[in-house]
């Protein structure tokens, strides 16, 4: 409301104001640290942070799962968790949300009572991340530098990561942004609002797809057409019943930039020594057959000598193997005990 000179009336006048909003710091029982933020005035919007890693660490606390965190990372973990991590992907989200919009509205029952409804809880942004713990920094960083140093991935690339076909009829803008800075280095592949990125936080380095617009992807539904109900598949939109397909989507998009990552060719001293040993080569006229580290035989005899107090007994009664693992890596926090990430 403002006042007319000339007509020396009130009147309703539109005009750039600083609104205010109330925020909630909480500790929830189940999901740990997060906030509630209220909008002040009509319709009194809510949005709410949670941290999955919040989550995740309770959890472990509750079973005993024995772990360590920095941050909103967890660095170690005693046993793999990935059906745990799968659970989270189907909380009730609803009623979660509906109590805290009770706690922070108190207009809310007058607003249901003169008709308005109850709110109507969509993803604003959704950040999923899967992370691959190295033994120490150190080992981490010595193939670092030669993921960060990748520069053959292109537009077709980031497409593939975020599960685009290239088309000529596409129009949107595709970036790679590189940054270093003390804590580490990062890099982010970008795909209109969503993106996908990697960067290392002490023994972790984590791969990130974040959404933004989940329209660019799809989403399996029923539609009904004249009482004939076929799936089809459509525009994946923000409302949280989708909270599952997004985390299959953004799984989906970090495996494959891991895959890609996989194919980076080293450079480290250790990578070096390592090819010379896997050629076969001629010694005082008799030819050596080259060392083949990922042969099942190979494999059992590294894994009973490590895992042997006796060294000697272990070479003596070890056996053919069938799986390998980079020796500097233990593994993510959602991994399987065995196999790839695949």
């Amino acid at each position: 409301m403002a006042g007319n000179r000339e007509t020396k009336r009130l009147e309703v006048v539109r005009r750039p104001r600083q609104c205010l909003h109330f925020y909630w710091y909480l500790i929830d029982p189940e999901f740990g640290w997060m906030h509630v933020r209220l909008q002040s005035w009509a319709p009194y919007s809510i949005q709410v942070y949670v941290n999955g890693r919040e989550w995740l660490a309770r959890q472990l606390d509750r079973r005993g799962i024995a772990h360590s965190k920095s941050d909103n990372k967890i660095t170690w973990v005693v046993e793999a968790t990935r059906q745990l991590c799968e659970s989270f992907t189907h909380t009730a989200w609803p009623s979660f949300l509906d109590r805290l919009a009770r706690m922070v509205n108190p207009l809310l029952p007058d607003l249901q009572q003169a008709g308005f409804g109850s709110y109507w809880w969509v993803i604003d942004q959704c950040e999923y991340a899967t992370d691959l713990l190295f033994k120490e920094r150190g080992v981490l960083e010595t193939v670092r530098d030669d993921l960060v140093a990748m520069t053959g991935f292109g537009a077709t690339d980031v497409l593939r990561f975020l599960d685009r076909k290239p088309h000529p009829a596409f129009i949107g803008e595709v970036t790679i942004d590189r940054k270093t800075r003390p804590e580490g280095c990062r890099v982010t592949f970008r795909l209109k609002a969503n993106s996908i990125k990697l960067y290392d936080h002490q023994n972790v380095l984590r791969i990130e797809t974040t959404i933004n617009n989940p329209r660019e992807f799809k989403v399996l539904r029923v539609i009904d057409q004249n009482g004939d109900k076929q799936p089809r598949w459509c525009p994946m939109g923000k409302s949280v019943e989708h909270f599952w397909r997004y985390a299959q989507v953004a799984d989906g998009a970090n495996r494959r930039l891991i895959d890609a990552l996989a194919t980076a060719p080293l450079t480290g001293a250790a990578t070096q020594e390592l090819d010379e040993l896997c050629r076969s080569r001629s010694q005082d006229g008799t030819r050596v057959a080259r060392f083949n580290p990922v042969d099942a035989q190979t494999v059992l005899l590294f894994i009973a000598v490590l895992s042997s107090p006796s060294p000697a007994s272990a070479i003596a009664t070890s056996r053919p193997s069938c799986s390998t693992r980079h020796p500097g890596m233990i593994g993510r926090p959602d991994a399987e005990p065995t196999g790839s990430p695949d």
